[in-house]
């Protein structure tokens, strides 16, 4: 029995190879360097915290305020499960702790500790000032909306890289 030859025609789930990459716009590609640019820093983030990117995910979302659990779990794409776990993990440090939620008692939420947020920005104050200042020099500014987005996001991606390589 004889084995067929091999194709050299692309299999149907991959895509068909070009001759010219398409040109990419400068806001486009500013945002594609910054969303690399968080994922680096989270990675660097987990490993300062000795915790998961999953932690460090959940930690972003509870800095911006409380989240019921189940919430959480939807945001991170986690079973309520993990979620508990990683809850538990987070109390056992002393970074969040479980309130009764006042609009439903039947419900908890969880939210960061004054020693879990002072942990959080102990890692990112540096980046989070960076991008203070960054804010501060295009505000006012004469330069056109375009490109002061361009420079915001070009300065907040060197922001992120700093943080993840400090």
């Amino acid at each position: 029995m004889t084995t067929p030859a091999p194709s050299s025609a692309p299999h149907p789930s991959e895509p068909a190879a070009t001759t010219a990459v398409p040109p990419v716009d400068p806001l486009s590609d500013a945002l594609q360097v910054l969303l690399l640019a968080h994922t680096r820093a989270q990675a660097a983030l987990a490993l300062r915290l000795g915790a998961g990117r999953s932690d460090v995910d959940a930690l972003e979302h509870l800095m911006v305020g409380p989240l019921g659990p189940g919430e959480l779990a939807g945001r991170l794409g986690l079973t309520p499960g993990a979620v508990t776990q990683m809850v538990t993990r987070f109390e056992r440090r002393g970074h969040a702790r479980r309130t009764p939620d006042p609009a439903d008692g039947r419900r908890s939420l969880v939210e960061l500790t004054d020693q879990g947020r002072a942990t959080v920005h102990e890692h990112v104050w540096p980046m989070l000032m960076a991008l203070d200042d960054l804010a501060r020099a295009i505000e006012g500014g004469e330069a056109d909306a375009p490109q002061a987005v361009l420079t915001y996001l070009t300065g907040a991606a060197r922001a992120l890289g700093e943080l993840a390589e400090s």
